[in-house]
């Protein structure tokens, strides 16, 4: 496999949270893999490998499926990232979509993305559950 250089104008977002993806701070290598804002996740990115979940290779291909990615139309080697994601509401209807973009440097593939129902709100980060005696009055 070839190494694929990243578009530098590339900022991909994480496909579970639809945040915006950092820069791994603890590697200043051009394929150093992006990482997900979002506390507990372990999505990353890089060029050369596409989107992948750290700490879990075992189960690298159910979490490749459950993401329903695009693949780029020039060449195999290149992965495309999310770099968008957009929600359109028309009365009670809504949908959203992904806008993917091939991560190769020079290489113009793109493309939009509709999200399912189901897969919309499973991307939704979910609060933790606070029971009710954490506010309530204490008796003296």
């Amino acid at each position: 496999m070839s190494q694929t250089k990243l578009d530098a104008d590339i900022k991909p977002f994480c496909p579970i949270h639809h945040w915006r993806m950092a820069l791994n701070p603890s590697s200043l290598k051009a394929s150093a893999p992006y990482q997900c804002s979002f506390v507990q996740c372990n999505v990353r990115f890089a060029a050369s490998l596409g989107y992948f979940e750290a700490r879990n290779e075992t189960a690298r291909d159910a979490f490749l499926a459950s993401l329903e990615l695009v693949s780029c139309t020039h060449s195999r080697e290149h992965h495309p990232c999310i770099v968008g994601y957009a929600k359109e509401s028309q009365g009670q209807h809504t949908e959203e979509w992904r806008h993917w973009q091939c991560s190769a440097e020079q290489c113009d593939f793109t493309t939009r993305q509709k999200l399912s129902p189901a897969q919309a709100i499973a991307h939704v980060p979910q609060r933790p559950r606070i029971s009710l005696h954490e506010f309530a009055p204490s008796r003296r």
